[in-house]
C-alpha cells in the first residue's frame, strides 16, 4: 500500500478547440513535472479533481479536453476511472436550452428553490449542459445523478483503504449570457439544491470532498449560510474554481471545513493565475500537505513548499486505520518535520532540476535581502553571474558567498582524493568576480574558506511569506545528480534552517574576506592583505591543525587508541567532555597506558546524580551519560585493578562529575617526543565527523599560547572538586 493519496485540482481549463495553441507549451510542461513528481516517488496519482470551465463559452467539441486528460493519465499514472468533474458557467450553453429556461432561472433567482421548479421548468436546465454531459460520462467511478439535475451527482471510491464520498455539485445552472452585462456582486446570486447537497454529505465512513464551480461566496445570499453550515458539519473539502485565483483557507469553530480554490491552467489570459494543486494525504503525517504549483510565461512552472493543514476527519481517518495507536495528536514524523522547518528531502535531483532551483531562489528572493552561499567551487552558481548581477540591481540584493579559497587552494587538505571541486575554483571566482554591483542597488561580499565543506547551502528570503529558505545539499566526491538534499523554512530560532544558517555564516569572519562590492568597484578582502599575518599569528599561537572531524587531523594523523597507547612514559591525558563516550570505546587502551606507563589520566564528565538538560533539543548526551558511568565504573576499574596486580610503579585514574553539558570537549595528550598538545572540538547534537577541530601545541614557556590558555580554564573547571571515581583509591588517614 502507497504511504500517501494524491489528488490533483484542476479547474478552469477554458480550452479552445480553435486556437489549442493557447497554453499547449504550459501544459505539456505540467505533463512533464507530474511525471518527475510521481516518478521520483514511486508511485502514481490517484485522484484528479476538476471544478469546470472546461471549455471556452459556447463550444461543444470537448475532444480536445479529452486528450488533454489522455495526456494527464499518461504523465501520472491514472486512468479514467479515478476523473471526477462537474460544469462551470462556460460549459452552458444556452442556445440549447428549452422555451421555459428563463422562467425558470428567473424563480430560481427570486426563490432559490430547485425542487419547488415546476417539472417543465427543471427539464429545461438540462439542455444547456448536453454536450458536457455526453463528455463527462466517459469519466469517473459509477456515480449515482440525482433529481434529474445536471452536473449533480456523487460517487464513493476507496484508495488504500481510505473511503471517499465525492460530491458533484453545479452551482452553474442560472449562469448564462446575461452574465458579461452584470457586475461581480450581482453575479453573486448561484442557486444550489440544499436538500441533494445534504443527502449526498450522509457519508459518515469517509471523507467528503465537494466539487463545485464557484466558490461558497458566490451562492445566493439566502443559501450561503445554510451551505456553509452543512459543509463545516460534514468536515467536507470544497474544492471549486472561477475566480482564477488560488484559495487554501478554513472555516468553521474547530475550522473543520477546507476550501481549496484553483487558478486557470490552459486557455487564453483571464488576468488570474496559471496554477493548479495538488492535495496529500500521508499516513505517516497528522495534517493533509497542499502543494501549489504556479506558471509564469517567462519562467514556467515553479512549486512552493507544502501547507501542512489542520483537518480532524483526517486525523480520525488515521486513528481508524490504525496508524495513530489510538492516541490523539501523538507527535509523528511528519508534524515533527514540520516543526522543524523541513519542506522536503530526496535521495537526488538532475542537473536541470538543480539549476531550475537556483532560478527559482533568485526570482523569489525578497527585496533588499540576504542571499547566501556556501560550497566548494559553485561552478553552476557560477554560471548565473549575469541572473545575480541583474537581482542585485533589480531587488538590491546582498550576496555573501563562500567557497574554497583561490589562493590557498594548493595548502587545503582535501579530505576526499575523488572530489574535483579544487579543479573548479579558480574558473568559479573569474565568473563570480565578472558580477556587476550598481550604485544604490545591493552588495557582494566573496570569502574565501581555508577547509573543504561536505556539503552546499543556499538561504535566500521568500517575497511571497518574508520566511528564510535553507536548501542544502550533501555530498564530496559524488556525481552532482546523485546527492541528497533538504529543503527548509527558518520558522523561528529554534527550527532547523536557521540553526544551519547561522553555522554556515559563521565561516564568514573579515579576516576570510577575498572580494567586496558595495556598488563603488571592487575592493580586496582582508583575507588577501593579512593572509601573512594570520600564518605568522596562527604560528606564534601554536594553532598547528584544524579539520572538519578529528579523524582528520594530519598533524597527529592517528586514532585515539593510538594517542592513548603512544602518550609519553608517566605524562598526563587530560580529558573534558558531555560523556567521553568514545574514550569508553578504548577502556582497555586506557587501562593499559595508566598500569604500564604510568599515565596520569583525569576525565572530567556531566554528573549523573544530578538533574541536567542539555542546551539543544536532540542531544544524545543524557542518554550516553548513565552508560558511560557504568562503563568506567564496571569495565575500567575492574580492568585497571586487574593489570595493576604484582605493579609497584602504575598510574593514575580520576573521574570528576560536574553539573553541566559542556558544549565542546577538550583533550589533552603528550606525542612520544614529550609535546603537549590539545585538541578542541565544538559541538553539541553533531555527529563526531562533522564537528570542527582545531589542534593546538605548546609553543610558549610562559604560558602566553593557546595550549597553556586552554589548560588553564578546562583545569579551573575542578578546582575545589573531589573526584567520584578514583584509582588507586585514596587512603584515609583515620
Amino acid at each position: 500500500m502507497s504511504k500517501s493519496i494524491y489528488i490533483l485540482h484542476l479547474s478552469d481549463l477554458h480550452i479552445d478547440p480553435v486556437n489549442l495553441e493557447q497554453g499547449s507549451q504550459l501544459f505539456a510542461d505540467l505533463c512533464i513535472y507530474l511525471n518527475k513528481f510521481f516518478t521520483r516517488r514511486e508511485c502514481s496519482l490517484d485522484l484528479l479533481l476538476v471544478s469546470g470551465d472546461l471549455l471556452q463559452a459556447r463550444a461543444n467539441n470537448y475532444q480536445p479536453v479529452s486528450q488533454i486528460l489522455k495526456q494527464i493519465c499518461r504523465a501520472s499514472g491514472l486512468d479514467n476511472e479515478h476523473i471526477f468533474m462537474v460544469p462551470g458557467n462556460h460549459d452552458v450553453n444556452r442556445q440549447n436550452c428549452k422555451d421555459p429556461y428563463w422562467k425558470a432561472v428567473n424563480n430560481l433567482i427570486k426563490h432559490c428553490n430547485i425542487d419547488a421548479l415546476k417539472e417543465d421548468q427543471r427539464d429545461s436546465l438540462n439542455g444547456g449542459f448536453d454536450s458536457y454531459l455526453n463528455f463527462a460520462k466517459n469519466y469517473g467511478p459509477p456515480q449515482k445523478t440525482e433529481h434529474s439535475l445536471p452536473g449533480y451527482a456523487h460517487a464513493d471510491l476507496e484508495i488504500n483503504k481510505v473511503k471517499l464520498r465525492l460530491c458533484g455539485l453545479n452551482s452553474a445552472l442560472i449562469a448564462g449570457p446575461n452574465d458579461s452585462n452584470k457586475s461581480e456582486e450581482e453575479r453573486k446570486n448561484r442557486v444550489v439544491s440544499i436538500r441533494l447537497l445534504g443527502e449526498m454529505l450522509q457519508n459518515t465512513e469517509g471523507l467528503n470532498l465537494v466539487v463545485s464551480h464557484y466558490p461558497v461566496e458566490w451562492i445566493h445570499p439566502s443559501q450561503q449560510a445554510q451551505m456553509r453550515n452543512m459543509l463545516q458539519q460534514s468536515n467536507a473539502i470544497y474544492f471549486h474554481g472561477h475566480r482564477h485565483k488560488p484559495v487554501a483557507k478554513r472555516s468553521g469553530l474547530r475550522e473543520q471545513m477546507i476550501s481549496l480554490g484553483a487558478g486557470d491552467i490552459y486557455g487564453g489570459d483571464w488576468n488570474g493565475a496559471k496554477h493548479c494543486q495538488i492535495l496529500e494525504f500521508n499516513f505517516n503525517c497528522s495534517k493533509p500537505l497542499l502543494r501549489e504549483w504556479f506558471w509564469f510565461p517567462d519562467i514556467g512552472w515553479r512549486f512552493f513548499e507544502p501547507i501542512a493543514i489542520s483537518w480532524d476527519a483526517w486525523e480520525t481517518r488515521r486513528e481508524h486505520l490504525g496508524f495513530c495507536k489510538g492516541v490523539r495528536n501523538q507527535a509523528d514524523l511528519g508534524s515533527t518535520c514540520h516543526q522543524l522547518g523541513l519542506i522536503s528531502m530526496g535521495q537526488s535531483r538532475e542537473e536541470d532540476e538543480r539549476l531550475e532551483y537556483f532560478r527559482r531562489a533568485l526570482d523569489c528572493a525578497d527585496e533588499g535581502s540576504e542571499f547566501i552561499i556556501v560550497g566548494r567551487s559553485l561552478v553552476d552558481w557560477s554560471l548565473l553571474y549575469k541572473k545575480i548581477s541583474r537581482v542585485i540591481y533589480e531587488k538590491k540584493l546582498n550576496f555573501k558567498i563562500a567557497l574554497l579559497d583561490e589562493n590557498k587552494i594548493e595548502e587545503i587538505a582535501q579530505p576526499d582524493p575523488g572530489d574535483w571541486a579544487g579543479n573548479d575554483v579558480r574558473a568559479s571566482m573569474e565568473r563570480f568576480k565578472r558580477i556587476a554591483v550598481q550604485e544604490e542597488s545591493g552588495s557582494l561580499e566573496i570569502y574565501g574558506l581555508p577547509f573543504y565543506v561536505p556539503r552546499s547551502f543556499i538561504s535566500f528570503t521568500n517575497q511571497y511569506d518574508k520566511k528564510r529558505y535553507c536548501l542544502e545539499e550533501v555530498g564530496m566526491g559524488i556525481l552532482k545528480d546523485a546527492r541528497p538534499f533538504f529543503e527548509m523554512r527558518s520558522i523561528d530560532g529554534t527550527s532547523l534552517g536557521h540553526i544551519i544558517e547561522q553555522m554556515h555564516k559563521s565561516s564568514m569572519i573579515p579576516e576570510r574576506l577575498l572580494l567586496s562590492d558595495y556598488g563603488k568597484g571592487k575592493r580586496p578582502g582582508a583575507s588577501i592583505e593579512k593572509k601573512v599575518n594570520i600564518a605568522d599569528k596562527a604560528r606564534k599561537l601554536g594553532l598547528v591543525d584544524l579539520a572538519i572531524g578529528l579523524g582528520n587531523l594530519e598533524w597527529i594523523p592517528t586514532k585515539l587508541d593510538t594517542w592513548i597507547l603512544n602518550a609519553r612514559h608517566g605524562s598526563e591525558i587530560f580529558i573534558v567532555g558531555r560523556t567521553c563516550s568514545l574514550v569508553t570505546y578504548y577502556y582497555k587502551e586506557l587501562a593499559t597506558a595508566i598500569i604500564d606507563n604510568c599515565i596520569q589520566c583525569t576525565i572530567v564528565i556531566a554528573n549523573p546524580e544530578q538533574e541536567l538538560k542539555s542546551l539543544v533539543k536532540y542531544d544524545n548526551a543524557p542518554n550516553d551519560l548513565p552508560i558511560c558511568w557504568n562503563k568506567f565504573n564496571e569495565a575500567l576499574l575492574p580492568a585497571l585493578k586487574s593489570k595493576a596486580q604484582g605493579k609497584s610503579q602504575i598510574g593514575t585514574f580520576k573521574l570528576y562529575g560536574i553539573p553541566a553539558y559542556v558544549p565542546s570537549t577538550f583533550s589533552s595528550y603528550y606525542t612520544e617526543d614529550g609535546v603537549p598538545f590539545c585538541t578542541l572540538e565544538p559541538g553539541i547534537a553533531v555527529e563526531p565527523s562533522e564537528r570542527p577541530c582545531l589542534c593546538f601545541r605548546k609553543v610558549s614557556d610562559s604560558d602566553e599560547d593557546i595550549y597553556s590558555k586552554l589548560m588553564k580554564i578546562y583545569r579551573g573547571i575542578i578546582d575545589e572538586r573531589e573526584p567520584i571515581i578514583q584509582f588507586p583509591e585514596k587512603v584515609s588517614n583515620s
